[in-house]
């Protein structure tokens, strides 16, 4: 069974070019398009790993990783978070709040990859992208 990340993104674009990057990888990506579907996806689904936006209306990205930590069944998934904006403040805020890991928009696939890889197990041979079966 394929790894699950959770993408958190108000923009369709990022959401749709991180699920092809994610599938490609041979991992199940669900999406969330607010912070309070994310909280909501995140409880229901328990992903092993949840990408979250920074910049997003209502609910910024703090405030949903804030929630995430307080609640017992999602508190321990790794939150990688995404942001625009290279700024010192965000990598420090990153720091502070719990958050894995923080990335910088715009990211390349090998960048992400390299970024989750060692938060996920590998996926199982023989997924959607094996392309050399043994």
């Amino acid at each position: 069974m394929a790894q699950t990340v959770l993408v958190v993104d108000d923009d369709p674009l990022t959401q749709r070019v991180l699920k092809h990057y994610l599938e490609r990888a041979g991992y199940q990506m669900i999406g969330a398009h607010n912070g309070r579907e994310a909280i909501k996806r995140a409880k229901s689904e328990l992903p092993h790993l949840i990408i979250l936006d920074v910049m997003m209306p209502d609910m910024d990205g703090w405030e949903v990783l804030r929630q995430i930590q307080t609640i017992e069944a999602t508190k321990a998934i790794p939150v990688v978070l995404l942001s625009g904006n290279a700024d010192l403040m965000d990598k420090e805020e990153s720091l502070r709040s719990g958050a894995t890991l923080l990335l910088v928009k715009p990211i390349s696939p090998d960048q992400l990859l390299s970024a989750i890889r060692p938060l996920l197990p590998e996926p199982k041979p023989g997924g959607p992208i094996d392309k050399n079966p043994k």
